[in-house]
């Protein structure tokens, strides 16, 4: 949402954050977040499943292992305070956006 001279000071300071080289370390991350998603959604074969709830934790897994280095492991815990808190979080920011954009 930032523009301008903002939106250049932030790309410079992230920039140097997805080199290929920073992205080839995080793959490894990402494949171990990846089977746990497919192992949940194996162990779920025949049902009905809501495919957000499995997505959100996937996302939440991934985005601490790359970004903060910890292994939260919420796609196997029934109950993650780390995701619980997480999704409380960017609801209040999409109930905002969506106020923000109605408001015009």
């Amino acid at each position: 949402m930032a523009s301008g001279t903002t939106w250049k000071r932030m790309r410079t300071i992230m920039n140097p954050s997805f080199t290929a080289y920073k992205l080839k370390e995080i793959l490894p991350l990402m494949q171990v977040c990846s089977q746990r998603f497919l192992n949940n959604i194996e162990a779920n074969e025949g049902h009905e499943i809501n495919v957000t709830k499995y997505l959100d934790k996937l996302s939440m897994d991934a985005i601490w292992s790359s970004a903060f280095g910890f292994d939260i492991n919420c796609q196997t815990e029934k109950e993650n305070l780390f995701l619980e808190k997480g999704v409380k979080h960017f609801k209040h920011i999409a109930d905002l956006r969506f106020l923000f954009l109605i408001s015009r």
